[in-house]
């Protein structure tokens, strides 16, 4: 974890603290990935939470927002390339779907929804600036689907013939680099203002300690899940599985590793198929 007073713009605390209370600043950045002019945003928040159901896996958006057409924008920075991406977007999709609609919504009036990711490594390879996609038929690309989705990557590692001065300079930025370009001068302007502000420092610290903590307790279950899942391994190679029921075998796992009956269960369940 950095320190606060460490922070880039890449960094999803100071992207989010940027982006939501510069608003100018997100609508030109918009404005350049789509190649279009939004005239007007409004964010709806930072670290937006979407849980449908107690149960089910939520999300949590950096930085969204909609535009004068009821568009509605997800924006998120990522620096890392992380498994299954591609399918992240998918369930984003879905969840902002879920929400609106469990607002009494119909599905024609679904808005038209965009998530853009910026990243700082090219995630496909091929050095476009820009991937863009939208859902069309295969055999006929010409017809679109009409669901109104898009997904947009942002790649710095990209060739740059074509793109404006300011995305350019942009995508250096991305990448560190600091030029005289006037916009991404306003945006280190504001990176270096959002480190002053006290509130926001104690902000960091305290979503700084949670995440540690959500991170000590995930790497504990994995130890149980790995100790669970050795138990019943040596159990099953034994030669004595047929020996025992299964809530014996369970009830072994527990009290030899401490582990929780879910955990047992399902390491058990695992070695036996």
């Amino acid at each position: 974890m950095k320190k606060y007073q460490d922070l880039q713009f890449i960094d999803d605390f100071m992207f989010c603290k940027v982006m939501t209370t510069n608003p100018e600043i997100c609508k030109r950045i918009l404005n350049m990935i789509l190649g279009k002019k939004v005239k007007k945003i409004v964010i709806q928040g930072a670290q937006q939470a979407i849980n449908i159901t107690a149960g089910s896996k939520g999300i949590r958006m950096d930085v969204y927002l909609e535009d004068e057409a009821e568009t509605v924008y997800d924006l998120e920075m990522q620096t890392s390339v992380k498994p299954y991406l591609s399918k992240r977007l998918r369930y984003y999709h879905a969840m902002i779907d879920l929400n609106h609609l469990e607002k009494g919504m119909d599905y024609g009036d679904l808005p038209h929804t965009i998530i853009i990711f910026i990243c700082t490594f090219d995630y496909f390879g091929k050095r476009l600036p820009i991937y863009s996609f939208e859902n069309r038929c295969i055999q006929l690309p010409e017809i679109i689907m009409g669901d109104e989705t898009e997904k947009i990557f942002v790649n710095p590692d990209s060739d740059r013939e074509g793109l404006t001065k300011d995305f350019n300079a942009f995508l250096d930025y991305l990448n560190g680099k600091i030029n005289e370009n006037n916009f991404v001068g306003d945006i280190e302007r504001a990176v270096e203002k959002a480190r002053m502000h006290k509130e926001w420092e104690v902000e960091y610290m305290t979503w700084q300690a949670f995440e540690m903590d959500a991170r000590r307790e995930g790497r504990a279950e994995g130890r149980a899940e790995g100790r669970a899942e050795g138990r019943a391994e040596g159990i099953i190679k034994s030669g004595r599985r047929h020996l025992f029921s299964d809530a014996v075998i369970i009830e072994d796992i527990m009290a030899e590793i401490g582990c929780n009956y879910a955990d047992a269960k399902k390491a058990l369940e695992d070695y036996d198929r």
